[in-house]
């Protein structure tokens, strides 16, 4: 484009357009980074592998669901034998928080229940579980579970409320991984 040509768009645009021109674009490029800086949480590489720290949400049950319980797919969703519908079981939200390494888990993970009340952190090496700690509602240590991957166990050990000691034995690792460990 020729200079001329330039200066008589910017004449016709008038001053008060440019400011608001410029003002646009100051606010774009400030609101980009910003947003970027807010979108920092839950990102993924260049081959898709989750990476950075991370922030999920998942549905845990509040009730007990006894093995051998069938449930039926009907017009109101999910119900249990005795027809009562699965939602009013899982309705508790869990939000974690922790860190990513090429896809797998590592480090602290801290998870609260309704978002905000803290009940457990799991310590992961490499997506594998190494420790698992879950405290009574009245923040005392409820259950301390460490890994031992020679034998494939866990050690664990229980807590009254008080914080005195109750229990002490070694479960199979496995059972760590199970949503079992969320009720209370």
């Amino acid at each position: 484009m020729n200079d001329k040509r330039l200066l008589y768009t910017y004449k016709k645009i008038g001053l008060k357009n440019i400011y608001l021109l410029v003002s646009v674009s100051f606010i774009s490029v400030f609101g980009n980074l910003n947003a970027q800086v807010l979108t920092a949480l839950n990102q993924k590489d260049s081959l898709g592998l989750k990476i950075g720290e991370w922030t999920e949400t998942d549905t845990l049950a509040t009730e007990l669901i006894e093995s051998g319980t069938t449930f039926s797919m009907t017009t109101k969703g999910c119900v249990t034998e005795r027809g009562r519908d699965i939602r009013s079981i899982q309705k508790n939200v869990c939000l974690s928080k922790g860190n990513y390494s090429n896809g797998y888990k590592t480090g602290v993970w801290k998870y609260f229940r309704r978002g905000k009340d803290f009940y457990k952190q799991i310590t992961y090496s490499y997506g594998r579980i190494q420790k698992v700690e879950i405290v009574h509602s009245n923040g005392q240590w409820r259950i301390i579970a460490i890994v031992n991957i020679k034998s494939a166990t866990a050690h664990f050990i229980t807590y009254d409320q008080k914080g005195n000691l109750e229990t002490e034995g070694d479960i199979p690792e496995f059972l760590l991984y199970s949503s079992s460990m969320d009720l209370h």
